[in-house]
């Protein structure tokens, strides 16, 4: 009997303790695992293995410029080159179009160079109008207009040549 008292008294003393070990946040008269009940609190939870970092891999575009020219003879013949991996090449095709056109190698001058757009030449009443951007006939129309605005005879201007020198997506570089 005293035996029975004595473990009776220590499971009293302890009750309440082992109790709120089992205890999940239910309101009064619910039982665990039902619906309404919130989470156990967080030192009753099962502890659980942090999820591994994941890596991300990005992707990137590797893109070339690309440039193109224009080169003039003092007495009229254009050359004009697109599309060339350096600034070199684009000038010296430019200047021998223009030889090639009937001007002297060493009068063709070059007059414009660009990179990575579209370029157009227009030309009127003496005048020589080049105008670049990325849409071609926002171009025309633009060089056009301001040929006319700013020549003095009053002729009409009109597109000699126009001609794009776009960057060229050459690969991909992951990181």
């Amino acid at each position: 009997m005293r035996y029975g008292i004595v473990s009776a008294l220590l499971a009293s003393a302890f009750a309440p303790w082992g109790i709120a070990l089992a205890q999940t946040a239910c309101p009064a008269g619910v039982p665990p695992g039902d619906p309404r009940c919130g989470p156990s609190p967080e030192w009753h939870q099962p502890q659980q293995a942090a999820p591994a970092p994941q890596r991300v891999i990005t992707r990137e575009r590797i893109w070339e410029n690309r440039f193109g020219a224009f080169a003039q003879d003092s007495r009229g013949p254009l050359g004009v080159a697109d599309g060339h991996k350096t600034r070199a090449s684009a000038e010296a095709a430019a200047r021998q179009h223009c030889v090639e056109r009937g001007g002297e190698l060493e009068q063709c001058k070059i007059v414009r160079l660009y990179r990575n757009q579209c370029m157009t030449y227009v030309w009127g009443g003496g005048l020589a109008i080049t105008e670049g951007g990325p849409d071609i006939e926002v171009i025309e129309l633009k060089s056009i207009r301001r040929c006319e605005a700013e020549n003095r005879e009053g002729a009409r201007c009109r597109v000699v040549y126009t001609g794009c020198s776009r960057a060229e997506h050459v690969g991909f570089r992951y990181h």
